[in-house]
C-alpha cells in the first residue's frame, strides 16, 4: 500500500507514453511490457519457452522497482510479480503453473528457471486465495 500512488502514477505515465509514441522503448513501459509478455505464456508450446517468457517479464519486474525504489529484495520482488501476474490476466494460471511444475527439468529446476518457477507457484496461490471486496476496490486515503 505504501507504493501505491507511485505506482498508480508510473503506470499512468507508460499508458500516456503509449497513446503518444506508439513503438516506444521498452525501458521507458516496464509495466506494459511486462504484463504483455505474461499474456503470451498460454500461448507458447514448449516448458523451456514458457520459462523464458516468465524469466522475460520478471527482468521488466525488476527494472519498475529499479525505478520505485531503487534496491530491492524478494520482499518487494514477490507483490510486484502478483501485480503483473493479475494484470495479465492469464487463462488457467494455476494449470500453466502445474504443467511447469510437472515437466521442468531437474537441471532447469535447480537454476533461476526453478526461482522463477517457485515465484509462480507462490504468485499463483496468493492469487487465488485473495478476496476481493469493495475496501480493496478503491485507493488508500
Amino acid at each position: 500500500a505504501k507504493y501505491y500512488d507511485i505506482v498508480e502514477n508510473l503506470i499512468e505515465s507508460e499508458l500516456k507514453l503509449k497513446l503518444i509514441d506508439l513503438n516506444p522503448n521498452f525501458e521507458d513501459t516496464p509495466f506494459q511490457t511486462g504484463t504483455s509478455i505474461l499474456r503470451k505464456l498460454p500461448l507458447e508450446h514448449t516448458i523451456t519457452s514458457k520459462l523464458k517468457c516468465i524469466q522475460s517479464s520478471s527482468h521488466y519486474v525488476e527494472i519498475l522497482l529499479s525505478k520505485l525504489i531503487g534496491s530491492f529484495g524478494a520482499d518487494e520482488y514477490l507483490p510486484m510479480f502478483c501485480f503483473f501476474l493479475l494484470d495479465s490476466q492469464i487463462t488457467k494460471l494455476q494449470s500453466q503453473s502445474a504443467l511447469l511444475d510437472d515437466f521442468i527439468e531437474d537441471e532447469l529446476r535447480f537454476d533461476i528457471f526453478g526461482y522463477l518457477l517457485a515465484q509462480l507457484q507462490i504468485g499463483t496461490s496468493f492469487i487465488s486465495k485473495i478476496e476481493i471486496t469493495d475496501e480493496y476496490l478503491s485507493p488508500p486515503k
